[in-house]
């Protein structure tokens, strides 16, 4: 499951099995980081609050991370989330949104 279905279902579980151990995230815009466990336990309120509806990413790629900038579909000029990935085992692993 993409991070976008799972967030638009909100299925707070596969959403979260994307998420790298050490990932971290901002609650808020501009707002506290705060490590996984303290994110997990907030998805489901932000789940019912926000839905996802990108356009195309933006992605930058730099050893082995990824950079992806994802803009909604009605303003695409507008940043709205930008990730960070890492692979691991095969599979990209979400270290940070903001």
């Amino acid at each position: 499951m993409t991070a976008e279905a799972a967030w638009n279902q909100q299925d707070a579980a596969a959403f979260a099995a994307l998420l790298d151990r050490h990932s971290t995230f901002s609650l808020q815009k501009d707002g506290k980081v705060v490590d996984k466990e303290n994110f997990v336990k907030h998805l489901p309120q932000k789940m019912k609050t926000t839905r996802w509806d990108f356009g195309p990413p933006t992605i930058k790629f730099r050893d082995r991370k990824a950079f992806v900038h994802l803009a909604l579909k009605t303003d695409p000029k507008k940043p709205v989330v930008f990730f960070t990935l890492q692979k691991r085992d095969g599979r990209w692993r979400i270290l940070a949104i903001r």
